[in-house]
């Protein structure tokens, strides 16, 4: 039994370093656009309906609006149309510039400002400063646990909402650390504090304090919805959990030395912010995106990350705008994954994950997985003049699976060709005209429908039939054919279409 229990012991040290090393690896991963994963779209600093070129902080209502602060402001955004709300309009507000703004379960927008705080309920402006409780000092943060309690950190000082005022809240012992302070609460509802040398936890009625490397400076901090926190430094971000650090992701060279704002999003990817570098994202699958102005950012200080209800990135900038990032739900693949001919004119799956494509002048070639491979061409050699061969220059119009996998691909002066694996052979249709195969087509008989310039083939048990001018189909190019719930079969050149 104890050898067993030593094996086992040694089995979860061993994986657990493997997934730290995978962890580890996207670190030294290359950089990858983010355009590649989503779509960038900005709000430049020139649209005169802009409240603001720098944005501080986003937050979004239960009704959908997304709120912004900046140095001037608090703004409404509905996607299209920005609402501004100041001091001068709304007095109420005790201050334009605004530093943090927060939503809490019973979607109150609470407004932190160098000057105090104020909420937005039902629809209601309240300044709460000094009367409120507010002890002085910026309030950079604002906090809430399951049960409801709010918090805020206002310079160096922590204070809680009672339901009617701020009361103080005690703050950890921190030496000669007088930064200001920051507060979360992770997802086991713990209350954390951090400064610039400082990380707590509050626990059992007492701060708790996590070791730090003696020279450790927090550059930036973010909860984990798996639980947790990501902890940031100038050179890495590491994550903190029941007591240990259990990942760290190394800043690329670049994008080092600088405070960070962090995020996690809802599909656990981390997200970092640099003050003048941009923004990287270090996604599940190891890559590194990278988002600055080469991939279309106006600027690259960033000075907050929000992701909204649609799983949409934003980004606040200081200096540049808005920005926001929309995952594709089209994905792109062209040459940048090995694809030589970007016009692709037919595409077939081949099995669960890989695909067979046709291009316009590049041959037949293999997707998969996210790579194309090199094209698909007969075995023998050398070409002869009278002997069709499909080749790595081939025009192939259309591609397509049978039942048995067998692959069927058709081409422009060709002829017509059956893949099985990595053999390739021409299959002849004795008709003139049968050289260029523009519509392949499996039907529910498993019968296999060749549209060429000479008419329609139907092949079937390794015999051919011509369907012609003999047959009541007049004479014309077959470029699409389709079949009906009744099982008719219907053939069309583009401008006329029969059954």
């Amino acid at each position: 039994m104890l050898y067993h229990l030593a094996r086992l012991r040694a089995l979860s040290i061993l994986i657990g370093a493997i997934a730290l090393l995978q962890f580890e690896a996207q670190a030294t991963s290359p950089l990858v656009s983010v355009k590649k994963d989503y779509l960038v779209r900005v709000w430049e600093t020139d649209r005169a309906d802009l409240p603001h070129y720098c944005f501080t902080t986003i937050a979004q209502t239960p009704d959908g609006y997304l709120w912004l602060g900046s140095f001037a402001n608090v703004s409404r955004f509905d996607g299209l149309r920005f609402t501004i709300f100041d001091h001068e309009e709304t007095h109420d507000l005790p201050s334009n510039s605004v530093r943090t703004l927060f939503v809490d379960h019973d979607g109150v927008l609470w407004v932190g400002t160098d000057r105090g705080v104020a909420r937005l309920k039902e629809g209601h402006w309240e300044t709460l400063s000094e009367s409120k409780g507010w002890p002085g000092g910026v309030v950079g943060s604002f906090a809430e646990d399951r049960q409801g309690n709010l918090w805020a950190c206002a310079g160096g000082q922590i204070i809680k909402w009672d339901g009617d005022r701020f009361v103080p809240f005690p703050t950890p012992e921190r030496g000669d650390d007088k930064s200001t302070l920051g507060c979360c609460v992770d997802a086991d509802g713990k209350l954390w504090v951090q400064s610039r040398r400082y990380l707590g936890v509050f626990r059992d009625g007492a701060w708790v304090p996590v070791p730090l490397e003696a020279d450790q400076v927090i550059a930036g901090i973010t909860t984990s919805r798996e639980g947790g926190l990501w902890v940031a430094n100038l050179d890495r971000i590491r994550k903190f959990k029941d007591g240990q650090w259990i990942r760290t992701l190394e800043r690329p060279e670049g994008f080092r030395e600088q405070v960070v704002c962090l995020l996690e999003d809802s599909r656990t990817n981390l997200w970092m912010g640099g003050y003048t570098k941009g923004v990287l994202g270090f996604m599940n699958d190891g890559s590194v995106l990278r988002c600055t102005t080469e991939d279309d950012l106006e600027n690259n200080a960033t000075l907050c990350l929000f992701e909204d209800r649609e799983d949409h990135i934003w980004i606040g900038s200081n200096g540049g705008g808005l920005a926001r990032l929309r995952p594709r739900t089209v994905r792109t693949f062209d040459d940048s994954f090995g694809l030589s001919q970007n016009i692709v004119n037919s595409v077939t799956e081949e099995s669960p994950g890989h695909l067979v494509v046709g291009t316009h002048g590049n041959g037949l070639v293999r997707f998969g997985p996210d790579r194309f491979g090199p094209a698909v061409v007969s075995s023998n050699a050398p070409a002869l003049p009278n002997r069709p061969d499909l080749r790595a220059d081939s025009w192939v119009h259309s591609v397509v699976r049978d039942s048995s996998g067998t692959i069927w691909a058709g081409t422009y002066g060709d002829g017509l060709f059956r893949i099985q694996g990595n053999t390739v052979s021409p299959v002849p249709l004795d008709k003139a005209g049968n050289r260029t195969v523009y519509a392949l087509f499996v039907d529910s008989k498993d019968r296999l429908w060749i549209g060429t310039d000479a008419g329609l083939f139907c092949h079937s048990q390794e015999q051919s039939t011509f369907y012609g001018t003999n047959s009541g189909l007049p004479s014309m190019k077959v470029r699409v054919i389709a079949e009906d719930d009744a099982g008719s079969i219907w053939a069309g050149n583009g401008r006329t279409v029969l059954a």
